[in-house]
Formats: structure tokens, sequence, C-alpha cells
């Protein structure tokens, strides 16, 4: 009987170790990166807020193609520490003239500094330069045979910058490097 026992924990512990050194596979394929402003901005309720953002890019490996519209809906929790949430719908026109239909979830965690760099169309990041986290899932429909793939995929989007743009000069962004998981 201590034998089994033995040998159900050596074995148990083995599988445990296996699954830590078990690497991610990913592989960057493309970068998102969304004009934002403030010019259709508004706030719904309380917390809640919708805009519609209009230009920017989607690359895919060589591929460029022209962000339309987005239409975002977001929220503030005051609790836990104001982390912010959104949802954006995307419209993109690739180069070849065909459609790409876009999702994306992002959930941001702002350090101390976020509203005022927020306020001060100043640069954001994470980690440590106005948000602790950020990250966002994508998901994207098409009906081109050459862009197919992304169909199959859910897509880790890694921040690179967020900044405001008061003046209305298209200098606010939200900016990503696109990533998927292979088996």
């Amino acid at each position: 009987m201590i034998r089994k026992k033995i040998i159900f924990t050596i074995c148990f512990i083995l599988f445990y170790i296996s699954n830590l050194s078990a690497e991610l596979n990913y592989k960057k394929v493309g970068q998102w990166d969304l004009k934002m402003g403030r010019a259709n901005f508004a706030m719904t309720s309380g917390s809640w807020w919708v805009d519609v953002m209009q230009g920017g890019t989607l690359s895919l490996g060589q591929d460029k193609g022209e962000i339309h519209t987005c239409i975002e809906d977001g929220y503030t929790y005051n609790e836990p520490k104001n982390l912010i949430w959104v949802e954006l719908e995307c419209s993109i026109t690739m180069p070849d003239k065909s459609k790409i239909y876009l999702e994306y979830s992002s959930k941001l965690t702002p350090d101390d500094t976020f509203w005022d760099k927020l306020t001060k169309d100043e640069s954001a990041s994470a980690p440590n330069n106005g948000l602790k986290y950020w990250f966002a899932e994508f998901k994207m429909k098409t009906t081109c045979e050459k862009f197919s793939w992304v169909n199959e995929h859910i897509f880790l989007g890694k921040s690179i910058e967020l900044r405001s743009d008061s003046s209305g000069q298209g200098k606010g962004r939200a900016y990503y490097g696109l990533y998927i998981f292979e088996n």
C-alpha cells in the first residue's frame, strides 16, 4: 500500500512538473493601430460610455488594411481600483478590397498616473507607464480566401501604446502587437 502511494506521488509530481515546463507556442502575426479622438465620445450613464472611432490600420503579415469604423462600448469600475473594460466592433478593408470584421475586448488596469496622462494626451503603456496591465482579445471574420485563416484563431493583443487626443489632430491611438497561439 505504501509502495503504491509513493509511486502515485512520484507520478503526480512528474506530471505536474512536465505541465509547468510546457512552452506556450505563440507567433506575432500583425499589429492593430486604431486612431482615437474625443469628437464622438459620449457618457451614456454613470460610468458607461460609447465612442465612434475612424481610421488606423490592421497589419497581417505584409498586408495592411484600413480601419473604417469602430464602435466602442466601455465601462470604468470604481472597484477594483478603476479597472477599465472596453468592447469594440470594427470594419476593415484589406488591400485586395476584401472586408474583415473584428471584435475586441480589452481590460486596462490604471496606475496612479494614468488619468493625468490621459487628460494631457501623453502616451501610456503597461507596465509602469500609466497602466499596470493592458491586454486584449481579438476575433476576426472574413469570407476572403486569402485571409480565411483569421477565422480560425483568437488573437491576443499585447499593448504597445495608448494615447488620447483632445486636440482632434488624430494623435490618439490604441496600439497593439497581435499574436496567435499554436498547438
